[in-house]
């Protein structure tokens, strides 16, 4: 999800498509209904929530993975600037002490 975000959404639309599958129907049936889901508003047995919630999930987890790591080659990238390097304990204060003075 962090290197090549625009593939989740692609990924989560082929196992939708793949739903009627063998190996993903357990994951797509219904708790209201106990069979296939059909709207991907309906809640599943597995994990009480809807495809779209599963979907809205994964795409903010890889936005959040992929500024995450924005967020660290830009520290990297000052402290560099600044004759130092960034790693262990040292390093989260470091980014945390840029990312103040933005």
């Amino acid at each position: 999800m962090r290197d090549v975000p625009t593939l989740v959404p692609v990924l989560l639309e082929l196992a939708w498509n793949a739903r009627q599958s063998v190996h993903l129907s357990e994951y797509f049936m219904g708790a209201e209904s106990g069979t296939l889901s059909e709207s991907r508003d309906e809640p599943a047995c597995t994990c009480g929530r809807s495809f779209n919630a599963v979907v809205n999930g994964h795409l903010i987890g890889a936005v959040r993975l992929y500024f995450t790591g924005l967020e660290k080659r830009w520290a990297r990238e000052e402290s560099k600037k600044k004759g130092g390097c960034i790693s262990g304990e040292q390093g989260q204060k470091t980014l945390q002490s840029l990312w103040a003075r933005r």
